[in-house]
């Protein structure tokens, strides 16, 4: 009885540490079958757990399931989340936003920081979260250890990790094609192909910005020579 009520206790902490807007968690019995019930910050019902988002109920299996098994493990322990052992996680990201990629690791070792983790992921914002990961890529079966990618943008990760382009190949293609138009004073049809492009981007796209920018100095500069 009394491991059963430290396993519970050892989640419901390792849960309510860990995802931010988890404030309490609890098992109702008054309802047949008995189901976990949330209750989330900032809102005044309780929730069932199948009625979270699919991301959240995948935060709350994987924390959750940790907790259980250091509390199984660790069964002298007064706080079991402070047990050691290796976990293995595979796609990590799986289900998860963005946002709680980008600082999943964090959390990780914060709640359980005895444990050591290996983890795979695709995701950009989960490899270059921590100072202390260390970043292998796997291609046909060789493994190759990744230089530190600690504080680098998504998009720089995602080309030099996981070769993946910067953007889709044909507007990247149309966007060199400008530049170089502009590169070599070939201004009308530069300008002709930014009107282009810009029927098919947003208007506030970044590269469309930059290119607009450079033909407007070329105009300057050209305009100053004659």
């Amino acid at each position: 009885e009394k491991n059963i009520d430290n396993q519970l206790q050892a989640v419901k902490m390792a849960i309510t540490d860990f995802v931010d807007n988890v404030q309490e968690i609890w098992i109702d019995r008054a309802i047949q079958p008995p189901i976990m019930m949330v209750s989330k910050k900032n809102e005044n019902e309780p929730l069932q757990i199948n009625q979270l988002s699919q991301g959240e109920k995948s935060l709350l299996a994987l924390v959750g399931d940790i907790a259980r098994r250091l509390a199984i493990l660790n069964p002298s322990l007064d706080d079991p989340l402070q047990g050691e052992g290796v976990v293995m996680i595979d796609e990590v990201d799986l289900h998860l936003h963005p946002k709680w990629q980008h600082d999943l690791i964090d959390k990780l070792v914060r709640t359980f920081p005895k444990v050591q983790f290996i983890l795979t992921t695709h995701s950009p914002h989960i490899v270059s979260d921590r100072q202390d990961i260390l970043v292998y890529s796997l291609d046909n079966g060789q493994l190759q250890t990744i230089g530190n990618v600690y504080g680098e943008d998504a998009n720089t990760v995602l080309n030099d990790v996981f070769h993946v382009p910067y953007r889709t190949p044909e507007i990247d293609k149309a966007f060199n094609g400008i530049r170089r138009a502009i590169s070599h004073k070939e201004l009308e049809s530069a300008e002709s192909q930014i009107n282009n492009i810009a029927k098919k981007v947003s208007s506030s796209n970044t590269e469309l910005l930059k290119v607009r920018l450079m033909l407007a100095q070329a105009k300057l500069a050209q305009n100053k020579v004659s």
